[in-house]
């Protein structure tokens, strides 16, 4: 590993890639935004396609990783090297990549692309065996995942010749008498990985001890910048490719994703330490995820797709809260949900924006994860499916009595635990918290946020 050489607290090369990083990424952000609006609605290469959605995912992904990059700057001064940022930042591109693919082959190299950086970046806490141990098995099942959408794909071009995702499209409009059997196995195996890659029941195995495992700026980023490309990219194929055979796979998501909520909505009540808590909340949303993709109804998947937008800003400024707690104090092992009592006490400013955030993610109101999960279960509601969104409903009211024991801990406990803060938090970090929070109460009051989110959704799938 470098030498650490610091200058101000931080490590110079790690100081200087993130600031190069963030000139990079402002100023492909600005060509980014000044160039969006004057593009067609579809441009299509031989691997790649260049639409509307595909645009405002990739807006997405640059802004909140300009903010994260301020994030790693911060944390790093004292656990991290150089080689993570490059990892980080190969990964990330993989990430972009799979927003724009149209072909299996291009599809796969860009999920590897963001896949094998993960393997190292979870282990990359060299002196924790707990870390090490979660990256091996992370990198066992990541890999035998990876060999069975291989193998699904493989099945795939068997039966028809190609890997495009327009030209299956149109071959399997109808049903194909001759080797269904084998289409309908490499079927199966694509959707086994996106329940692995979504982190769904029964094939989250291994998710929960990585992310605890991995550094937390790490685990910060597994966890909210993955979800909105790879669901993006697995409904394109579904959509796509595989519309004809939905009574084969939309019993199997459905199955994962009630197992995902029952499963997540179980383990959080009993979990006290903040990173697997956090974990099973995630598993328990990703159930709820998962369902409009079974019911392959477009304005049904545009609403789901707003509150998955809301869900990933809520997870970065509470994971962006525990940076900060972890980076400017001295309790190296920041790890238990005992460690947030009197929090309120020591940062305020911490504290509520920690709040928010927990109320966000208990869709609580009037914070924008209630506006978010309320109009998706609308759109599950369209479809008369009352039993599965009371089914949802439930599961949500038991989640949110663990966040409301968060906020008690941090603002109304009479227990006694000292806060030791080395450093202040920087402006730049204070400032992206506080942008972000704010952003996730007021965001579904901006005008035309619904209209954004569902037109360009109709245009990624229909034109």
């Amino acid at each position: 590993m470098s030498q650490r050489v610091s200058i101000y607290g931080y490590p110079s090369i790690v100081f200087s890639l993130c600031n190069n990083i963030l000139i990079i990424n402002s100023a492909f952000l600005f060509l980014f935004i000044n160039n969006l609006y004057y593009l067609p609605f579809k441009i299509i290469f031989k691997f790649f396609e260049i639409n509307m959605w595909a645009n405002y995912v990739g807006l997405f992904l640059l802004i909140f990783f300009n903010f994260y990059i301020i994030l790693f700057k911060f944390y790093a001064s004292k656990n991290l090297d150089w080689e993570t940022l490059i990892l980080l930042y190969f990964s990330f591109f993989g990430l972009f990549l799979i927003c724009y693919t149209i072909d299996f082959i291009s599809f796969f190299l860009a999920l590897e692309l963001f896949s094998l950086p993960t393997y190292i970046l979870i282990s990359s806490k060299t002196y924790s065996p707990k870390s090490t141990e979660a990256g091996l098995k992370y990198f066992i099942l990541g890999s035998f995942f990876s060999a069975l959408l291989l193998f699904g794909i493989s099945c795939v071009y068997f039966v028809t010749g190609t890997t495009n995702f327009y030209s299956l499209e149109s071959l399997l409009f109808l049903p194909w008498c001759s080797k269904e059997e084998l289409l309908i196995l490499g079927i199966i195996c694509i959707i086994t990985n996106f329940c692995f890659k979504s982190s769904a029941v029964p094939f989250h195995i291994g998710t929960p001890d990585a992310y605890e495992g991995a550094p937390l700026i790490i685990t910060m980023y597994l966890n909210v910048f993955p979800k909105i490309p790879i669901f993006t990219i697995y409904l394109n194929i579904f959509h796509k490719c595989f519309s004809n055979y939905i009574h084969i796979y939309s019993s199997i998501i459905i199955t994962s994703g009630l197992l995902s909520i029952i499963w997540g909505s179980c383990l959080i009540l009993t979990q006290h330490k903040t990173i697997r808590l956090l974990t099973y909340s995630m598993i328990a949303n990703t159930g709820s995820f998962l369902l409009p993709i079974a019911l392959d109804d477009i304005y049904t998947i545009a609403l789901f797709f707003v509150f998955l937008f809301i869900y990933s800003v809520t997870m970065f400024i509470i994971f962006g809260v525990l940076v900060c707690l972890r980076s400017v104090s001295l309790n190296t092992y920041f790890d238990k949900t005992s460690n947030l009592i009197n929090l309120s006490f020591s940062n305020m400013g911490l504290a509520v924006v920690m709040s928010i955030s927990l109320f966000s993610l208990g869709s609580i109101p009037p914070v924008a994860g209630f506006f978010g999960k309320y109009i998706y279960l609308l759109g599950i509601l369209d479809f008369n499916a009352v039993i599965v969104a009371l089914f949802i409903v439930l599961c949500s009211i038991f989640t949110i009595f663990v966040y409301l024991r968060l906020v008690k801990l941090m603002f109304f406990t009479s227990e006694k635990y000292s806060w030791n803060f080395y450093k202040t938090i920087p402006m730049s970090v204070a400032l992206c918290l506080s942008v972000t929070s704010v952003a996730s109460v007021l965001i579904v009051f901006l005008p035309g946020f619904h209209y954004i989110f569902l037109v360009n959704i109709v245009f990624m799938f229909y034109f």
